[in-house]
């Protein structure tokens, strides 16, 4: 028994020192318990032209969709991320930007494991001075990700009240899924998560979706849409954008 205790404490000290070897070479920054490591694919060398080409693609191809990440985690993802990038381009450094790399890391403000939102350690003032700087800097050029156009002061104060809450309130919107919602909202109004706006599980009694795994729930006036969404007779319905099925009874627009 005690040899199997030596056996044991031995492979863990060499599993923590190869952990730590491991750390010193990959780990390049650190904010708070998150750490960030940059990995190299040696292996990439030893692929033939034509493999290379293809993980070239398949990166590109990773990095042209993540934005998609940033707009399913929140309705309010893209937009704080222009207003922190446009930030970082210009004046990077402190605590925003180490909101920032949680941010990116986390694809949002809410942890990727705990799915539990995390605010910022500077006060909204700092944030919208830094924004304005941004501003008067040349940023904000643009409508990046489909964002509304900041062309003044006006424009970007706006803005910085409209991402207030979704930054600032840890009991707005807290859980990117809140299973176990508070007070009288249900689990999908509760939630972070953009795959439903302006639906109630009330609404989705007798809904039945085409295509569930692709497909943004909206409750809105219907309208004609250039996707071809389904929308129930009479304001409001309910309309599943990139296809759907509605409840009986209901017609296509």
């Amino acid at each position: 028994m005690r040899g199997e205790v030596r056996l044991l404490r031995l492979a863990f000290l060499l599993l923590a020192s190869a952990a730590f070897a491991a750390d010193t070479q990959v780990l390049v920054d650190r904010v708070g318990i998150t750490g960030f490591v940059q990995l190299e694919a040696e292996s990439f060398q030893k692929l033939t032209p034509r493999q290379q080409a293809l993980a070239y693609w398949l990166t590109q191809a990773s990095i042209a969709i993540d934005p998609i990440y940033y707009d399913q985690n929140s309705i309010f993802g893209l937009r704080q991320k222009r207003l922190l990038e446009e930030i970082m381009l210009r004046h990077p450094g402190g605590k925003i930007s180490d909101f920032a790399k949680l941010f990116w890391a986390n694809r949002g403000n809410h942890n990727d494991m705990t799915a539990q939102k995390f605010v910022p350690e500077f006060s909204f003032d700092e944030l919208k001075t830094a924004a304005h700087n941004a501003l008067k800097a040349g940023g904000f050029k643009g409508t990046p990700y489909g964002t509304p156009a900041i062309r003044n002061d006006a424009d970007l104060d706006r803005e910085l009240e409209a991402l207030k809450a979704s930054l600032f309130d840890p009991n707005f919107q807290p859980m990117t899924t809140a299973k176990s919602p508070q007070g009288k909202l249900d689990i999908l109004q509760a939630s972070a998560n953009n795959f439903y706006h302006n639906v109630s599980m009330a609404d989705l009694k007798d809904f039945k979706d085409a295509h569930p795994l692709n497909s943004r729930l909206v409750k809105n006036a219907c309208v004609n849409d250039s996707a071809g969404a389904t929308c129930a007779v009479g304001p409001p319905c309910t309309k599943a954008m990139y296809g759907g099925s509605s409840p009986s009874g209901a017609a296509k627009s």
